[in-house]
């Protein structure tokens, strides 16, 4: 067995969600290729995966065929007349040329990860073009239009698995809570920025599940003030507490870089040590992971980062050979250098103060509300 698969979507720098959109599918093409300048895609231990095929029934896994009728139709880059009923064609989920394409290919990665876990390739897979966490079955919405992860956690629990999915993107992946909202066998983790402050402003901690489901949603929402230490600090505290009871076959982690401090759209304040941290923590408790990556808009820091949650993902600690080194190592010239790990981001002040005392409320009411209803296998 592999240490691990990396699923590369060689074509993702081929489609454009427009000039001036945020979303930049190449964040994958450099990914793979920074990864390969430190010499984490070989030797032997490792192995470079395609897309899989991509079938109706997987589709059918997360998406309505109405609602799949109308993406194709929008493939060629013009929108259908009833593109808004299916969130197409808005400022955060245009239609261009190849975006069913596109959204195939990340879906059809993910199911190569998926596949290269179940089958026993690899011990862990990591898709940095999936995490498409936002699109509900029957529309678009928040960057994303075939929600990958659905397809994958829908498959291991049709395979008889009880997955923990994890999301440290800086957005609540609700497009995935909501279909699992109401099921005990999928646990859900999420932290992310407050709603208070950020789309999809939903993920307060009191959200938790319905039903036969109730407990097995755990929201952990950060305030804007939120570093390293309060990140970690309630990571921590409440993630692994929780995959204890639950006792999950496999975790499913969306790694996303749009907690960083340094990201246009999100109001938090981490540096990628805290999120490889988290990343090492799940990679260390034995069990296969599958992960993607997600957002992250501040395009050389989130290849940085995904860089470093695949060394994490592997058990490799990549040297820094190219630290200190001015211009172009990268992959353009705005590099300044060439380091891959970022000094530690400590706040202070009133903002950091706010967000402990928020992070210390979330954290005692998930231990005492939330925990104690997760049960592990029945």
């Amino acid at each position: 067995m592999k240490r691990g698969a990396f699923v590369y979507v060689s074509e993702a720098g081929a489609f454009s969600y427009g000039p001036d959109h945020p979303f930049d599918p190449q964040r994958a093409v450099r990914t793979y290729e920074l990864c390969d300048r430190y010499s984490l895609l070989g030797p032997d231990d490792v192995v470079v995966l395609r897309p899989a095929p991509v079938t109706d029934a997987d589709l059918a896994l997360a998406h309505t065929p109405a609602y799949l009728d109308a993406l194709r139709r929008a493939d060629e880059g013009v929108a259908p007349e009833d593109a808004a009923d299916w969130g197409l064609d808005t400022p955060d989920c245009p239609v261009f040329r190849g975006v069913y394409r596109h959204a195939v290919l990340a879906a059809g990665a993910s199911i190569a990860a998926f596949d290269a876990v179940a089958g026993g390739v690899a011990r862990c897979a990591f898709n940095p073009s999936g995490g498409f966490h936002h699109a509900f079955s029957d529309r678009a919405e928040g960057f994303c239009y075939i929600n990958d992860l659905v397809i994958v956690l829908a498959k291991l629990r049709q395979a008889g698995k009880r997955p923990a999915f994890v999301d440290i993107d800086a957005h609540q992946p609700n497009g995935v809570i909501s279909p699992f909202y109401a099921d005990p066998n999928v646990l859900c983790i999420t932290l992310h920025e407050t709603p208070r402050t950020l789309y999809p402003f939903k993920g307060w901690c009191e959200e938790l599940g319905e039903g036969e489901g109730r407990g097995y949603t755990v929201n952990l929402p950060l305030e804007p003030g939120a570093d390293d230490e309060v990140f970690t600090r309630l990571f921590t505290r409440i993630v692994p507490a929780a995959l204890d009871r639950f006792r999950p076959d496999c975790i499913v982690l969306e790694a996303g870089m749009d907690m960083l401090k340094t990201d246009p759209l999100a109001h938090l304040g981490l540096s990628s040590n805290a999120l490889v941290g988290a990343v090492r923590l799940l990679a260390g408790r034995g069990l296969p992971v599958i992960a993607t990556g997600g957002g992250g808009y501040d395009i050389r820091n989130t290849v940085r980062g995904w860089t470093r949650v695949w060394a994490a993902l592997i058990g490799r600690e990549p040297a820094d050979i190219f630290a200190g080194v001015v211009g172009g190592m990268m992959f353009g010239p705005e590099a300044e250098a060439g380091s891959l790990v970022d000094p530690p981001v400590i706040m202070d002040g009133e903002r950091k103060r706010l967000a402990e005392e928020e992070a210390e409320r979330v954290g005692a009411f998930v231990e005492k509300e939330v925990l104690p209803l997760i049960e592990g296998p029945r």
